[in-house]
């Protein structure tokens, strides 16, 4: 069993494992020969012009912000606390292709100067790798585990990552100097935990500078819902509910987004993105 871990965690994580290495890592081959191709909804955004909102947050703080009290609802991610030092070590086999695929897409859509909000961060693996995305920008990475946020901002700081901020903040009440200050929000396989769907997008739209972009990524065809819903429910704390992509079509509308894309970027891996 996994340390730290509870036997259906164990469980669900080597289904993760398995389904990374069986699937989506061959999966990925074919999409680079051209052998595979996702259904989409909606037109793929395009670059907007001109540059990013640059750095700000990575200047002002450079420790990590907690909140001074227990936030209703914490309950809910307790379990993380406990595997914060090794909650994405655990995700990398599976999470690592798709992020791979994700890195190309932001790629095309960002600019070095690109302030990045990276919602529900975890323990920071793909903060830090963002933060090299945009030299010039910043990333800043939130999550409402405490020792998520603290194992993040220590991994960006050893590896002398310097354009990076850190703050516990729930998705639902985003800090109100967020208001407008991002190019990018981007949450990875963590909207299935979100009690509050559509007050969550609504929180990643404010926070959204005009034209900017919401990039949610998540479990998300119909038939990866029909099979993962009931593993999840059985084995991953917190989990409320996977979204197909017309859901999540109805959820960004709802929410108030001018435009939305959504494709299975790999099999069973749904990427919304949502324009504000």
């Amino acid at each position: 069993m996994i340390p730290g871990a509870t036997l259906p965690g164990s469980i669900f994580v080597a289904n993760l494992w398995f389904y990374g290495v069986a699937v989506l890592r061959p999966a990925q081959i074919l999409k680079v020969a051209g052998l595979y191709r996702g259904r989409e909804i909606g037109q793929a955004p395009r670059r907007a012009p001109g540059g990013g909102l640059g750095q700000h947050y990575s200047r002002m703080y450079s420790a990590p912000v907690f909140l001074g009290y227990r936030p209703q609802g914490y309950e809910t991610v307790a379990a993380f606390d406990q595997l914060s030092s090794v909650h994405d070590q655990l995700q990398e086999p599976f999470s690592a292709p798709i992020f791979e695929d994700v890195v190309k897409v932001l790629r095309l859509l960002s600019s070095p100067t690109s302030r990045i909000l990276d919602c529900s961060c975890g323990g920071g693996t793909e903060a830090v790798t963002l933060a090299g995305l945009v030299p010039e920008g910043e990333v800043v990475g939130t999550d409402l585990a405490m020792e998520m946020v603290a194992t993040a901002a220590a991994r960006a700081s050893r590896q002398g990552i310097r354009n990076t901020a850190f703050f516990q903040a729930d998705i639902a009440n985003l800090p109100d100097h967020f208001a407008n200050q991002f190019d990018f929000v981007y949450s990875s396989f963590s909207f299935h935990h979100y009690t509050q769907p559509v007050k969550a997008l609504q929180e990643m739209r404010r926070v959204l500078s005009p034209c900017g972009h919401a990039i949610v990524v998540d479990a998300g065809p119909w038939w990866m819902k029909l099979l993962g819903s009931t593993l999840a429910q059985w084995a991953d704390p917190g989990w409320v509910s996977f979204y197909t992509g017309e859901e999540f079509q109805e959820l960004f509308a709802e929410a108030g987004f001018s435009h939305f894309y959504w494709v299975e970027i790999l099999p069973g891996i749904g990427l919304s993105i949502g324009t504000r």
